[in-house]
């Protein structure tokens, strides 16, 4: 499941920066579980669906340096 990242300490301040969980990657096996919670949803653009949110995954990761 979900685990927090460390703090980190992003100004000089000593103020500690945002925590994020830590997700696992999306996989094919994950299809199931997002069609039944985006299909609950119903959302008006097709931006949010299991198909664009795996493709994202994959064309992030090849953009990236």
């Amino acid at each position: 499941m979900a685990e927090s990242l460390p703090s980190i300490n992003y100004s000089n301040s000593g103020a500690p920066g945002p925590v994020f969980p830590r997700f696992k990657p999306l996989t094919l096996a994950d299809r199931e579980i997002f069609r039944k919670i985006l299909w609950d949803y119903q959302a008006e653009t097709s931006e949010l669906s299991f198909t664009n949110l795996f493709y994202e995954k994959y064309a992030t990761a090849r953009l990236s340096p």
